[in-house]
């Protein structure tokens, strides 16, 4: 009869263990799902950075190749 009654102990212990990593776990899986949502949401944000600084340069090569053409049409006027 004691041998029922220390095996009933440990499974009350094991179950209470268990249930007490089960609720670390769902608060970490909780966390991770915060992280992530997080996370999205930065990718997106430097995603629109990274296409808005690719239109920048765009523009801004297109003034670059503007100033050499007008440069040299001045070079042009001031040699004739």
């Amino acid at each position: 009869m004691k041998k029922i009654s220390v095996l009933n102990n440990e499974l009350t212990i094991a179950k209470d263990t268990l249930n007490k990593d089960k609720q670390r776990l769902d608060a970490a899986d909780q966390r991770v799902a915060e992280l992530t949502k997080d996370n999205e949401s930065k990718v997106q944000a430097l995603k629109l950075a990274q296409s808005e600084l690719a239109k920048q340069q765009t523009k801004l090569d297109a003034a670059q190749s503007e100033l050499v053409k007008t440069r040299r049409r001045i070079e042009t006027i001031r040699t004739c």
